[in-house]
């Protein structure tokens, strides 16, 4: 954990974050996870950046080289047990010859999605104030909202006000609990009520 006013750079790059949403898109996520690594966050009471993320490896392998430094490779890298690595040495390769550029242009795409996650959290957080009082969510005017209106308050709600990150087969079955819903049940912390 950081101290206050303390801030930590890492050196993730537009490549990286490419990787990163090839992976996650595999696993399944949303457009949360779609929206990649962040260039800025809270970490702690300090502040985490990753100021290359609009640079790819290639161009900060360029610029050190350069620039005459060197670096230091992690051996575990090399390893293809893990996903990240078998993307990158295995998968990236046939996707940069058939689309040069590709890892900048996925890049791109993640800021899309980091936008558009933006939107969903401040519509979660409209509808939300709508329909909780005192950790209550009122089932009865939630039920009223659309199936994926409804699973983009659960996130958010679950995640930003509870820190808890939930399955999406919790989030299904929520939302559509609303439909049927009379009466009150508890889920971790949070009292729902019809």
């Amino acid at each position: 954990m950081l101290p206050a006013n303390c801030g930590l750079l890492l050196a993730d790059h537009g490549t990286g974050q490419a990787e990163t949403l090839l992976m996650r898109l595999i696993r399944g996520t949303g457009v949360s996870g779609a929206a990649g690594m962040q260039s800025q966050r809270r970490f702690g009471l300090g502040e985490m950046f990753r100021p290359f993320l609009d640079l790819t490896r290639r161009q900060l392998e360029q610029a050190a080289q350069e620039l005459k430094l060197s670096w230091v490779e992690d051996p575990s890298n090399q390893n293809s047990d893990y996903t990240r690595n078998f993307i990158r040495q295995q998968v990236a390769p046939l996707i940069e010859s058939r689309w040069a550029g590709w890892d900048k242009n996925i890049a791109k795409g993640s800021a899309r999605f980091a936008e558009a996650d933006e939107l969903l959290k401040e519509l979660a957080d409209a509808d939300i104030l709508k329909l909780v009082e005192s950790q209550k969510l009122d089932l009865t005017a939630f039920a009223q909202l659309s199936l994926a209106r409804r699973k983009n308050v659960i996130y958010r709600w679950l995640g930003k006000y509870l820190q808890m990150v939930p399955s999406s087969d919790l989030v299904e079955q929520l939302a559509s609990l609303a439909l049927d819903a009379k009466g009150e049940w508890l889920v971790s912390s949070i009292t729902l009520h019809a």
